[in-house]
């Protein structure tokens, strides 16, 4: 450093301490928002609550070759369509086990109530066993899907052919 740049730093030095010194000098206090208030608000909060369509019957029978069939009657909830039905199928009580043997879906019946067929296929025919199958309400509300609780049938198909047995 020279002669001459030792007072500058001396002087930046020296001016760099007063300013921190000022400025922890001043307490800081408390403020408010200019948009706070102290009032409060109440009200009631309630979710709604997607209805279940009501299954009225329930027939299972095994036709060979073209497998289990599993058919429901159901009429949707009051103030719902057919088109907001979902059908869903399993090989546990809670639908939570996929059933891979459906081959198909099908709904007749242009006013309530409606009848949906359940196809398991030819494979799922030479098997028998236990097929749980439901019809729950499904209606978008913008971005998001509310769904009913599921309604389920409870359907014993007979290995190869047949009339089973059908609840629910």
């Amino acid at each position: 450093m020279t002669r001459r740049s030792r007072p500058r730093a001396a002087a930046l030095v020296v001016a760099l301490a007063g300013v921190l010194a000022a400025l922890t000098a001043v307490p800081a206090e408390p403020t408010e928002a200019a948009w706070s208030r102290a009032e409060t608000g109440a009200g009631a909060v309630s979710a709604l609550t997607v209805p279940p369509p009501t299954l009225s019957a329930c027939t299972a029978r095994n036709v060979l070759i073209l497998g289990a069939e599993i058919t429901v009657t159901w009429t949707p909830a009051a103030g719902y369509a057919s088109n907001e039905a979902e059908f869903v199928a399993g090989s546990s009580p809670d639908l939570g086990s996929a059933l891979g043997l459906l081959s198909g879906v099908t709904t007749t019946g242009t006013t309530a109530p409606y009848t949906t067929t359940f196809s398991a296929g030819a494979l799922s025919g030479l098997l028998g066993g236990t097929i749980y199958v439901g019809v729950r309400t499904a209606r978008n509300y913008g971005s998001t899907i509310w769904r009913s609780v599921t309604p389920t049938a409870t359907a014993t198909v007979p290995a190869v052919v047949g009339t089973g047995t059908c609840s629910g």
